[in-house]
């Protein structure tokens, strides 16, 4: 069994005593190195989040101009491909248009030479007849009864 004299005061006391002695030389100090530590992470982790925040705001604005910057780049290739097009339907429709006046000059003029060519062998028609009927038949034939209406007829087939 235990018995409580005095040397197990004196323990109990020189415990105590050394529990104050240890708090205030040892355990106070680690504390307060302890609290300093705490309060050096807690501000480096505030300076790091403001840090993020502000890196944060720098990227939504550079992404901001970037799609500024992309939307006006596509708005201006889509004017200068507006105006490329507008004048290649322009240079298109002069070119159609000078191709049809020619082929129309051009038909015209064909039609105009034809009708000299025409009038140029009406006369030389009657006696060609008169000749190939002549030696067709091997007698000679009057072409009295040939009109115009008819050389016509037999120039347009």
């Amino acid at each position: 069994m235990l018995e409580i004299n005095g040397t197990l005061i004196i323990v109990f006391i020189s415990f105590l005593v050394f529990m104050v002695i240890m708090q205030k030389v040892f355990y106070a100090p680690i504390a307060e190195v302890r609290q300093e530590r705490k309060n050096y992470i807690d501000k480096k982790l505030e300076h790091a989040r403001s840090n993020r925040e502000e890196s944060d705001n720098i990227t939504k604005d550079y992404e901001s101009k970037i799609t500024k910057a992309r939307a006006k780049a596509n708005n201006i290739v889509f004017e200068h491909t507006s105006l490329a097009n507008n004048e290649k339907a322009k240079v298109i429709e002069n070119t159609v248009n000078e191709v049809n006046n020619q082929v129309k000059a051009e038909r015209e003029g064909i039609l105009n030479d034809k009708s000299i060519a025409r009038k140029a062998l009406e006369p030389q028609i009657i006696s060609l007849a008169h000749s190939i009927s002549a030696k067709i038949l091997g007698e000679e034939v009057s072409l009295s009864g040939i009109t115009e209406e008819m050389i016509n007829k037999s120039l347009n087939r």
